[in-house]
C-alpha cells in the first residue's frame, strides 16, 4: 500500500529507529504500530511507542543489551536504552493472532504469528490498526484506517460486538479516543456500543481508572463523558452522576478539578474512588476541592499558610482540639476576607475573639 507522504523517520525518536533497523539486520521484520502511528499521521504529540516484530521474545533477548520480559507469556519484551542523561524504554511485540476472550478481558490463548498483517487484524480501532517499518518503508493499512483518519470517526476493526464482548476496555478506550481525538463515533460501532455498555463485564479497576484519568484530562473531555453516559458506562463507574450542561469553567480546570465536579453530589464519592483504585493523594486533593468551591486558590491554601502558628495560639491559652479548630477557623476567616493573613490581622482579630 502506498506510504502517507506525512510518514517519515525524522517523526520519531532515533532510538525507535535504531531498534528497527537492529531488529531488520538480524533478519526480522519491525513495524511502528498503534497509537503512536496514528498521532504521526495527525500530527499529533506522540505517546508510548510500540514495535510489533515476528521476532519471538527468546529471540529479541540476545540482540539487545537490556531488555525485560515484561509480558513474555504475551509477546511482548521492553527494550531499555540508557546513559547518564536518559533513559528511554520501547515495548515490541510478537505478532500475534488471539482465540475467545471467556472473561472479556484477556485472550484464552496467545499465538504468535509471522504475518503483520494477521496482527493488525486482531486490534481495536481501525485508527490504530496501522503499521509502518521505517527500514523497508512498507505501509501496511487493511482495514482502511487512513480512510477513518480522513473522515475523523472511530470504528471497530470487524464486529463490533465481537470486539467489545473480547474485551469490555475497548468500550472505555472508544469514549477516551472520542474525547482525545475529537472524532465522531461511526454508527454501528455506537450501536453495539449502547447495546453492550450497560450490562457487559467490567475490566479491572485498575484499569477503568487509567481510561478514566486519559478521558477527563482530554481536550474534548466532556463529550467523552457524554459518550460514556450515552452507551450506558458512566453510571455503573460513576453512580448516580447524570451530565446535563457544561459548567463554563470545565475547559480551563484542571483534570482533579474535572473530577471533583463529576462526584461532588455523590453520596459517597471517596468509597467510588477508592474502589476505581484512584491514589489516595487523589482523593484527598478532590475532597479539599469540593469543600472549597472547586477552587484552586483556596484549596491550595492550609492552616500552614497561616501568618501565625499553633504554637502562637498555645500562647494564648488554647490547647488540644482548640488549636486546630481555631486554626481552621483562622483559614477560613483568611479566605472569606474578613481578616487579613499577616500577623497584625490576625492578631487583632484573636484580641478580640478570646477575652
Amino acid at each position: 500500500m502506498k506510504i502517507p507522504i506525512e510518514l517519515k523517520p525524522s517523526l520519531f525518536p532515533s532510538r525507535v529507529i535504531d531498534l528497527c533497523r537492529h531488529l531488520h539486520d538480524h533478519g526480522f521484520q519491525a513495524y511502528i504500530v498503534g497509537g503512536a502511528l496514528r498521532d504521526a499521521l495527525l500530527d499529533r504529540p506522540l505517546g508510548d511507542i510500540d514495535i510489533a516484530t515476528d521476532a519471538r521474545p527468546n529471540d529479541m533477548i540476545p540482540l539487545f543489551d537490556n531488555v525485560i520480559p515484561t509480558g513474555k507469556q504475551f509477546g511482548t519484551m521492553t527494550v531499555i536504552y540508557s546513559n547518564k542523561n536518559c533513559r528511554e524504554s520501547y515495548q515490541v511485540t510478537t505478532f500475534r493472532t488471539e482465540a475467545s476472550y471467556s472473561d472479556h478481558r484477556h485472550p484464552d490463548t496467545v499465538l504468535f504469528s509471522d504475518s503483520i498483517e494477521i496482527d493488525v487484524s486482531r486490534r481495536d480501532f481501525t485508527v490504530n490498526a496501522l503499521a509502518w517499518n521505517p527500514v523497508t518503508m512498507a505501509f501496511i493499512d487493511i482495514v482502511n484506517g487512513q480512510e477513518d483518519l480522513r473522515l475523523k470517526q472511530l470504528q471497530t476493526v470487524g464486529d463490533p460486538v465481537d470486539r467489545f464482548s473480547e474485551d469490555s476496555l475497548r468500550l472505555l478506550r472508544l469514549c477516551r479516543f472520542h474525547a482525545q481525538l475529537g472524532f465522531s463515533i461511526e454508527v454501528e460501532t455506537l450501536t453495539a456500543a449502547k447495546k453492550l455498555g450497560p450490562t457487559v463485564p467490567l475490566p479491572s479497576y485498575e484499569r477503568i481508572q487509567v481510561e478514566l484519568s486519559k478521558l477527563i484530562t482530554a481536550l474534548d473531555a466532556w463529550q467523552g463523558l457524554m459518550s460514556l453516559q450515552q452507551i450506558g458506562l458512566l453510571d455503573r463507574l460513576l453512580p448516580d452522576v447524570v451530565l446535563k450542561t457544561c459548567p463554563e469553567l470545565w475547559p480551563v480546570w484542571t483534570g482533579d478539578q474535572r473530577l471533583a465536579f463529576l462526584v461532588q453530589e455523590m453520596q459517597d464519592y471517596v468509597t467510588c474512588l477508592k474502589t476505581l483504585r484512584f491514589p489516595k493523594k487523589t482523593i484527598a486533593w478532590v475532597t479539599r476541592l469540593i469543600n472549597n468551591a472547586n477552587d484552586l486558590d483556596r484549596a491550595s491554601f492550609k492552616v500552614t499558610n497561616l501568618a501565625i502558628s499553633g504554637k502562637q495560639l498555645m500562647d494564648r491559652g488554647l490547647v488540644g482540639p482548640e488549636i486546630t479548630t481555631m486554626l481552621d477557623r483562622l483559614r477560613q476567616l483568611v479566605l472569606d476576607g474578613v481578616i487579613t493573613n499577616t500577623v497584625d490581622g490576625i492578631e487583632g482579630w484573636l484580641d478580640d475573639a478570646i477575652v
